[in-house]
């Protein structure tokens, strides 16, 4: 049986995001977590026995601010030397070989990174394995690489090293665009495959295992949730996989529900009950949870609340700290809120209240044929339920949308 790691997007040299630090808050240095999060990879690897790591693109978040990020990683990579564990890597939209280009080190006693300009394949015979791959040569690339990948070779452990969004995942570029089919293809054992944060398990119609690790440490609030690596087991045709965490930081997000809420009272019991409920629940690992209070459902002081999001952050990271745990950062207070007055059903999302923002301030008073004075409209509009066929995607509201939510907001 082999074992092997795989793991991507690292993006060492990158920070934390949103998490500004305030009196109570944990003690943590949120400038090097991604790197302690390689650290652990590192450990996880020499722990678990692996016989070989793979990193499946975005190591870097980009060109080095000066060399101390690539002699951290030489370092770690060094650790991976001495248990005779060797690393095959690929380059991908965040490290391209064109952005790396004034700060590198030779790292070719330490690692394989694959060429930019050709599939190539990096075979291991005293395990058995064959790792297959292509780094990028810019940060956009848009053909589909897996078209020129090599042919399995029979009789060895065939794995595809691919930093992809396959056929597009939200929130990420369509980078190497491919399909199952087209990895089902080539008849690999395991697609290990890099660029989408969000972990992602799923075979091909032959049953090929084709997984996003996600990123080893989340970076911001969108990036939610348990991060690390996944451990390969290969044991002839038989592949299994398991996921180990390596992050320092989790984020989450604790929606509390302000249904039936009248006072401002009772607003605060809601949230300090939700922040305890979830400090009695941590586990163990990570170090801290990073999360972000969202106030949902809905209320009679909706309107009320509309401001208020500076004393409510304040009173929800006081009550972080006096529930005695360490490992909590409030990082920030959303008001999701809607009226409860039963007016209209559904609510304007966020997002797409930030499109009717922009496209009002695109328009006149003259082309929405209204007298009201758009500043007060929108004002109003932060809350205001409205029928649900009016969330709509950001690029269809244009004035005539617009001035039916505008009218939505009129009969309310």
């Amino acid at each position: 049986m082999v074992r092997i790691l795989h793991g991507a997007d690292i993006h060492l040299g990158s920070q934390l995001s949103g998490l500004v630090p305030y009196e109570g808050a944990p003690q943590i240095d949120v400038s090097t977590a991604t790197r302690r999060a390689f650290e652990r990879l590192v450990e996880l690897a020499i722990e678990e026995r692996v016989e070989l790591v793979l990193l499946a693109g975005d190591v870097f978040d980009g060109e080095w601010p000066d060399l101390n990020t690539g002699l951290h990683f030489a370092r770690q990579l060094d650790k991976l030397r001495e248990a005779n564990i060797p690393v095959v890597m690929i380059r991908g939209n965040h490290d391209a070989a064109n952005l790396m280009t004034t700060r590198w080190l030779d790292l070719k006693e330490l690692c394989r990174v694959l060429p930019h300009d050709r599939p190539d394949s990096v075979q291991f015979d005293h395990i058995g394995v064959v790792v297959h791959g292509q780094s990028y040569a810019t940060r956009a690339v848009t053909n589909n690489l897996v078209r020129n990948y090599p042919h399995r070779r029979e009789g060895l452990v065939n794995i595809g090293l691919l930093h992809t969004a396959l056929d597009g995942r939200e929130g990420h570029e369509r980078y190497a665009p491919c399909t199952l089919d087209d990895l089902d293809a080539l008849g690999y054992d395991y697609w290990a495959l890099g660029h989408v944060h969000a972990r992602e398990e799923q075979t091909t119609a032959r049953g090929t295992p084709v997984i996003f690790p996600g990123n080893t440490q989340g970076r911001h609030c969108n990036e939610v949730g348990k991060k690390g690596v996944y451990i390969v087991e290969a044991d002839g045709n038989d592949i299994s996989w398991r996921f180990r965490p390596t992050h320092l930081v989790e984020w989450q997000i604790l929606h509390v529900d302000m249904t039936g809420v009248s006072n401002r009272d009772a607003v605060l019991d809601r949230v300090a009950e939700r922040i305890e409920r979830f400090a009695d629940g941590l586990p163990d690992d990570p170090e801290v949870f990073a999360v972000r209070i969202e106030l949902v459902g809905g209320t009679a002081i909706n309107l009320e609340l509309r401001g208020e999001e500076e004393w409510l952050l304040g009173e929800a990271r006081n009550t972080a700290a006096h529930v005695g745990s360490e490992r909590i950062w409030v990082e920030g207070l959303r008001i999701s809120t809607v009226s409860s007055d039963g007016a209209h059903q559904g609510i304007i999302e966020p997002r797409v209240w930030e499109a009717v923002e922009e496209a009002v301030q695109e328009l006149t008073l003259d082309s929405l044929r209204l007298n009201e004075d758009v500043s007060k409209l929108l004002q109003q509009m932060r809350g205001l339920k409205i029928p649900s066929e009016e969330l709509i995607a950001e690029d269809r509201l244009r004035e005539e949308v617009l001035a039916r939510v505008l009218r939505a907001l009129r009969k309310s």
